[in-house]
């Protein structure tokens, strides 16, 4: 679905989320996020989505392009390096690099507050997601 005609809310980000896990997986904590993509032809553009962790150590995601949806899976254990850092508006960016079979950068912003749309438990949320992903920094 095109991010100009997706309806962002906590119960559409868990159903979309819940599409990318295994049979016998749940989502542990999900949160509205902002994607920064930092690629050569595309500096600092941005796009909507959602960013959330399993319970099977998998991050799972769904980025909101004009023309298409993408979605990220990456096993958290191929997470080679990870950087979190507060700005000066309370949001939180995060990059991380990931190394399976092909080296991967997502890079993310997630913010307390999300103006204008339904997520009741975003605060809560993304102190938990940055909880989780902390944990990984000192790999």
């Amino acid at each position: 679905m095109s991010s100009f005609k997706k309806k962002y809310n906590e119960i559409e980000m868990n159903n979309m989320l819940s599409q990318l896990l295994y049979p016998d997986e749940s989502i542990v904590v999900a949160v509205y996020c902002v994607f920064l993509n930092n690629t050569f032809l595309r500096y600092n553009s941005t796009s909507t989505g959602y960013i959330g962790v399993t319970d099977k150590k998998r991050l799972v995601g769904y980025k909101f392009q004009l023309v298409s949806d993408e979605g990220i899976l990456k096993n958290l254990n191929d997470l080679k390096k990870i950087k979190i850092k507060k700005n000066i508006f309370g949001q939180y960016n995060v990059k991380t690099t990931f190394e399976d079979y092909k080296k991967e950068k997502i890079i993310f912003q997630m913010s307390k507050k999300v103006v204008g749309n339904k997520f009741p438990n975003q605060e809560e949320n993304v102190d938990k997601i940055i909880s989780v992903l902390s944990s990984y920094i000192n790999l």
